[in-house]
């Protein structure tokens, strides 16, 4: 051992000793009980900003002997008062030769190794490798394909031909037994797994010259299994392990299904199978507490807590009993204390050891992505065997929010074919997740938690932030303004609203994380909500969570000085305050209404209703004690508005609040904006702040335009900066337009999804009330000799659209009914950023749009499905915040509104939503009643034509759940009339 390396990541004091010598001593200041520790002039240095602290040695032999060493930490908690200890040690070893025993370092720990590095790796799929001398001569080439983990390619011992090792020897000479290949042939299973009644296995698809051998104890088969020669009897849940074995070969890899006997889901159903040992073993198994640990809940010390990870193998099958997606993986024991309960969660990773390096499925449909490289089944953290949605039911309120949030999808999960329970599938916040939802280079992602502690990345960014706003107050405008260069600002305000509304006080000393693109801006991740919502206390709604999310010398848990250090420093800015309050009151005026929120509640609830007993039965749970926490939820979102309106006066030094009411006699020619609300009912009303100034602007639809203003204000100005010291009823009036306004460019596709491959192309709008002829217009990109010239007779009628393509044929494959398409351009949309520019028939610059693919741009454009899409025709596109990726395909063609029903007050419908969006076979309507009454649902293309009547019968007061195939229809966009009683609406559907 030429070198010692100790590390030591710690929130309390210590000194470690190796073999009864001082190798390392840290001491926070104000310890009272350091004084006890021995005296010492070695002091800790702190390394690459938030890594561990490191010690390095370089004289082992003054410490180490022959035999056994021993390392010993002696740790006081930081102060008296402080309700946790913390300390995580590490010891390196640097090494003269390749050693045999440990592991190698952490990747954080920046160690790496003193062994020679390429810069490549072999491909999974296979590649040749060439060595060369000094002079550029190929020495020698080997070509590789299809290498398993754990196994080597080299040369035999006995002929010098090119065979594989089941032990790899680097460093050493080639030893142990050689295999002439590996076994390819796949295994093919009578029936795919999944729910079924009994019936008799039979396995096929070897060649002669090989065998099947298989297990039913979850066992991998090795050449002593079972041997297959007739058809195997499912009669009860059984795990089927099977491999191909040939002479000389190495056995193929495992192929594992598991059969479900007359179990009826209506969740989708996981089954996950690995070797009992894995799991279960009292020494190695990941999943039990093991032997070596002492004390009570949450166990430390046991199995549970070891960074173990063991391989699985993951089928998620459908709710229509079919089969998603199947592939091998490795698990680790998943979260905090709630690894303690019976249920623990479960990380599962797609790596290239297992066979695949991403999952390539839409586990989630709602996404619009649909590769992962992770995710977690989670028991539900402290809502285990409560609600068991509490979190998910969270963050999923905040779904279009401008946030990150985990995507959520209770399963039902088998373990080795035995039932275990609900698990909420989640994705898992890692650099992958960020990158496929933003579409950027994981490499290119900071991710930093707690006290700039680092996930990934750097988190120098983050402590520079902290450094200044230590030391400068964000009451001068040029400091605030200097931090809304590292921060999004609205992120940040929307982060600390969620978390105030819930009332979730396991944080913000505890998860929390923050990340940021290279030369992008500070976000925040909403993650672990389950401390909310009413869950330790029925009366917890009325905690000042803002006052509390505010305090200077809160406790080490949950908000001690340094994790409300931000929030308090932004709040000294008055243009913050202010915009943090109007966003506030938006969300209570709209998301955080109480039948917004119960309707959620209540949606997720039916969703796990047939399942919920079935969980309690395997867990020992308790539906009365579950119906009293959803009571406390319900209860929840109809007091805590009241509470948070109460603490924002108290805690900003404010007046009052008031209702702001407008009245819209005709919302067809023109709607409000309000702050970030957009009001489009004919009556709304709304709470807001006196001393707060709200924003409006009466914005015309295409074809009129805004008059003016009535009601407590008259003006004839659009927009109105409002305080409201009293109450006040606005309206807005439109009329038609009697002015020619200008084409808009309109949408922008510049990187189709796989799933949608139109080519790029842009979208021209046309919000005046007469047609303009574009004969001979030019549109460009950011090239002046790229153009595209539009054809001699091309009118755009009023309020139309035209789809300017580059591959039109393209571009019809997918969408066959917009007929108001021409191309094709002989120039591509940079998905690097580009320009889209449109000039007029003199050459004259009519409308531009410099777009990039990362944000402040919505930068789910880039690949991923949606496209920009411009807000509305009124406002400013040269602006990226006036861009969204709105739908999950786009809109070409047609109007850029949200996927909504637009419900009419008068109709006896109160609740109504569908999905997934796009479709491929099956659509789902939802739709809740306050009256029995006459429902029909009806389907036409986009020219008006009936394509399908969906639905046509009487409904009783309450939920419903309208289903139908439509997987025969081509790909293409539909729209939806749903009809209850005379009243009707209507929304877009794309199919694909």
């Amino acid at each position: 051992i030429e070198q010692l390396i100790f590390d030591i990541d710690y929130d309390d004091s210590f000194v470690a000793y190796l073999n009864g010598t001082e190798i390392a001593r840290a001491n926070i200041e104000g310890n009272p009980s350091f004084d006890d520790f021995a005296t010492t002039d070695r002091e800790a240095t702190l390394i690459n900003g938030g890594l561990p602290e490191r010690f390095i040695i370089d004289n082992p032999a003054a410490y180490i002997q022959t035999g056994e060493n021993v390392l010993a930490i002696q740790v006081h908690n930081i102060s008296n008062t402080s309700s946790d200890m913390t300390l995580i040690p590490y010891l390196s070893a640097i090494y003269s030769d390749e050693p045999t025993e440990g592991i190698a370092p952490p990747p954080f720990l920046l160690l790496g190794d003193r062994r020679f590095h390429t810069n490549f790796k072999i491909a999974n799929g296979g590649e040749s490798l060439y060595l060369f001398d000094g002079n550029g001569m190929v020495v020698d080439s080997i070509f590789v394909e299809g290498m398993p983990s754990d196994i080597s390619l080299g040369i035999s011992n006995s002929d010098n031909s090119i065979v594989y090792f089941d032990n790899p020897t680097p460093g050493f000479p080639n030893s142990g037994s050689e295999y002439e290949g590996i076994g390819s042939s796949e295994i093919i299973f009578s029936h795919p797994g999944g729910v079924t009644n009994s019936l008799s296995l039979a396995l096929s698809g070897v060649e002669a010259d090989e065998s099947i051998r298989y297990t039913l104890d979850a066992t991998v088969p090795d050449e002593n299994s079972t041997l297959y020669f007739s058809t195997i009897p499912i009669n009860e849940n059984t795990v089927v392990r099977a491999r191909v074995f040939k002479d000389n070969y190495l056995p193929s890899p495992t192929q594992s299904k598991t059969y479900i006997l007359e179990a009826a889901h209506d969740l989708p159903v996981i089954a996950l199978v690995t070797d009992p040992d894995n799991y279960f073993d009292s020494d190695d198994g990941i999943y039990v507490l093991g032997d070596d640990y002492e004390g009570d809940f949450p166990f430390f010390g046991s199995n549970i807590w070891e960074d173990w990870e063991r391989p699985v193998n993951f089928s998620l099958y459908e709710p229509n009993g079919t089969l998603g997606v199947t592939f091998d993986a490795g698990s680790k024991i998943f979260g905090g204390w709630s690894r303690g309960n019976e249920q623990r969660s479960l990380s599962i990773f797609a790596r290239n050891r297992y066979g695949f390096d991403e999952i390539d499925y839409p586990l989630f449909p709602d996404n619009s992505y649909s590769k992962y490289q992770a995710i977690v089944l989670r028991n539900s953290g402290n809502d285990w065997n409560g609600t068991m949605l509490r979190d998910g039911m969270q963050t999923s309120l905040m779904k279009d929010a401008d946030l990150e949030i985990q995507a959520f999808r209770p399963t039902a999960t088998y373990i080795n074919g035995e039932y275990w329970g609900i698990y909420n599938m989640r994705e898992k916040i890692n650099e992958h997740y960020l990158a496929s939802r933003h579409n950027i280079d994981p490499d290119e992602i900071n991710i930093v938690e707690l006290n700039g502690e680092v996930i990934h990345g750097s988190n120098e960014d983050y402590l520079n932030l902290i450094d200044f706003v230590t030391n400068n107050s964000l009451a001068s405008t040029a400091n605030y303004d200097q931090v809304k260069e590292e921060v999004d600002i609205e992120n940040f305000a929307l982060y600390y609203i969620a978390q105030i509304y819930f009332d979730n006080r396991d944080w913000p000393g505890n998860n929390i994380k923050y990340w940021k693109p290279n030369g992008g801006k500070f976000r925040w991740i909403l993650f672990d909500t389950d401390f909310g919502f009413n869950t330790w206390n029925e009366f917890n709604y009325n905690v000042n969570t803002l006052g509390f999310a505010l305090a200077a010398n809160g406790p080490g848990w949950p908000n001690p000085p340094w994790s409300t250090l931000l929030f308090r420093r932004m709040t000294e800015s008055d243009e913050f305050m202010k915009l943090f309050v109007n966003q506030f009151a938006d969300e209570m005026n709209s998301r955080f209404l109480p039948v917004n929120v119960r309707e959620h509640i209540d949606s997720l609830d039916a969703n796990i209703s047939s399942e919920i007993n079935r969980h309690f039965d395997r867990w020992e749970g308790d539906n009365g004690w579950r119906e009293w926490s959803m009571l406390q939820m319900r209860n929840f979102a109809g007091l805590r508005p009241a509470r948070v309106k109460e603490h924002i006066l108290d805690e900003f030094n404010l007046v009052d609040y008031h209702p702001l009411t407008i009245t819209n006699e005709d919302p067809i020619k023109g709607f409000v904006k309000l702050n970030s609300l957009f009001i489009r009912q004919e009556n709304w009303t709304g709470d807001y702040f006196e001393g707060v100034p709200v924003k409006l602007t009466a914005i015309a639809e295409s074809g009129y335009q805004f008059s003016h203003w009535s009601g407590g204000i008259s003006s004839t100005e659009a927009e109105l900066e409002v305080d409201m010291q009293s109450a006040l009823t606005l309206q807005p009036n439109f009329e038609i337009s009697t002015t020619e306004l200008d084409v808009v460019i309109n949408e922008i596709n510049y990187n189709s999804a796989e799933t949608s491959p139109t080519g790029d192309w842009v979208e021209l709008h046309n919000p005046g009330g007469v047609s303009k002829d574009l004969s001979n217009w030019v549109f460009k990109d950011d090239d002046d000799t790229h153009g595209f010239v539009i054809p001699v007779g091309t009118n755009l009628a009023a309020n139309d659209y035209l789809i300017l393509s580059k591959d039109a044929a393209q571009f019809n494959s997918v969408y066959p009914n917009i007929e108001n398409v021409i191309g094709d351009f002989d120039f591509g949309l940079s998905s690097n950023g580009d320009a889209a520019r449109l000039y007029d028939d003199e050459n004259v610059l009519q409308d531009e749009v410099y777009y990039l693919p990362t944000l402040p741009w919505p930068p789910e454009a880039n690949g991923q499905g949606p496209t920009l899409e411009l807000i509305h025709p009124s406002f400013d596109n040269s602006l990226p915040e006036s861009w969204k990726a709105l739908h999950p395909f786009g809109s070409p063609g047609m109007t850029n509104d949200d996927f909504v029903f637009v419900i009419d007050a008068n109709s006896n419908l109160e609740f109504a939503r569908h999905y997934p969006n796009p479709f491929t076979n099956q659509i789902n309507i939802e739709i809740q009643l306050a009256e029995p009454s006459s429902i029909k649902a009806s389907l036409y293309d986009v020219n008006g034509k009936l394509v399908r009547e969906i639905y046509n019968e009487d409904l009783l007061q309450g939920n419903h759940l309208i289903q139908d195939q439509l997987g025969f229809l081509n790909n293409g966009i539909y729209i939806l009339e749903l009809k209850v009683n005379e009243y009707a609406s209507f929304s877009k559907w794309i199919k694909h």
